[in-house]
């Protein structure tokens, strides 16, 4: 249960994450990049530099092709098999379009010629389809920003698989590996505080809040992770749980407003959970009255006599919902057995 609880801390940071980074990304900057998550072009070299200096109506196309391979194959040729690499080449055509509107594709047609003969078709195919692919993000960027963060990553993901297959995995990859490190590190922090014992609430609020920082960045975390994730995290460690569990009642709750608090909820809002935790505390004493009830009537009776009593009983405690927690114990869940979560159920 404990592992269950942490991994669904985790996801409720990560999994949104990568959903929500490109709707970051576009308040930051105006321009896609070629693999969406903010990606270092390639060093500038005499070859680039040609680009910016020469006449575009002069430049001899064969001498420029020939300097580009040269530049390709030493950049990308390492690896250039794989599609990851092959997408970066987008850039170079990007910025050849810069200073050669007219010519720029057939000069960079050419120098993935020169440079990977064997690869030239799939690299063109895999470019233009790339150049395709953005520009339908451009065309529909109000209805993705307009989405959920799930359903706009599906939408993401549902674009690119049409488009590329599998290969979609490959090309995004450095996307996936960024996202898994930073999961990584949250998922070994969130491990130690759900630990932490000996440290106070209040530290582990602040621990919380300053290893998102460091991670996804101070702003990031603020905008797009949001203190409703980091509320559920915090309130799902058993460090916290054992604290709030060994108060009064009333000590109990001024503590769960106090951490709430300190994330960054407002009055108003402290003052709307702290009445739903009040209707939380009074179904949870009605649970408990009826599961103490429920377990002297199973020593009782039996079979049939039984299953009259439990509907007596169910109806008494909880009324029109009596038929539905029936339902839940003929499937075997009963919810009053589950562990009490303060701050979330």
């Amino acid at each position: 249960m404990k592992k269950l609880l942490l991994a669904t801390s985790l996801m409720v940071i990560t999994v949104g994450i990568g959903a929500v980074i490109y709707t970051y990304h576009q308040h930051q900057k105006t321009v896609y990049t070629p693999l969406e998550l903010t990606r270092e072009a390639p060093t500038e070299t005499a070859a680039t530099s040609a680009l910016a200096a020469a006449d575009s109506q002069a430049a001899p196309a064969s001498n420029l092709a020939s300097e580009l391979a040269i530049k390709y194959l030493e950049l990308y040729g390492d690896t250039i098999d794989q599609p990851a690499t092959q997408a970066k080449l987008l850039h170079e055509l990007e910025q050849l379009l810069t200073f050669y509107p007219e010519s720029g594709y057939s000069v960079f047609a050419d120098a993935v010629a020169l440079a990977f003969p064997d690869l030239k078709d799939p690299i063109l195919s895999l470019v233009s389809r790339l150049k395709l692919y953005y520009q339908w993000k451009e065309d529909n960027l109000r209805a993705l920003q307009a989405m959920v963060n799930m359903e706009r990553q599906g939408a993401l993901w549902e674009k690119r698989e049409e488009m590329f297959g599998e290969k979609a995995h490959l090309i995004w990859a450095e996307e996936g590996e960024q996202l898994s490190q930073k999961q990584q590190a949250i998922s070994q922090k969130l491990e130690r505080l759900d630990q932490a014992f000996e440290i106070t609430p209040d530290e582990t609020v602040y621990q919380l809040q300053t290893t998102i920082n460091e991670i996804y960045g101070q702003r990031f975390a603020r905008e797009v992770i949001g203190i409703d994730a980091l509320s559920t995290t915090l309130f799902s460690l058993e460090s916290i749980q054992a604290h709030l569990q060994s108060l009064p009642a009333e000590e109990r709750q001024a503590t769960i407003n106090s951490l709430r608090k300190q994330l960054g909820y407002d009055e108003a809002a402290l003052a709307r959970m702290e009445a739903m935790d009040q209707e939380r505390n009074k179904r949870w004493e009605t649970g408990n009255e009826y599961m103490s009830e429920r377990e002297q009537l199973t020593l009782r009776f039996s079979g049939e006599q039984l299953e009259r009593e439990l509907e007596s009983l169910r109806e008494k405690h909880f009324g029109r919902s009596a038929e539905t927690i029936s339902r839940e114990e003929d499937e075997g869940f009963y919810r009053f057995k589950r562990g009490r979560r303060f701050g979330l159920n």
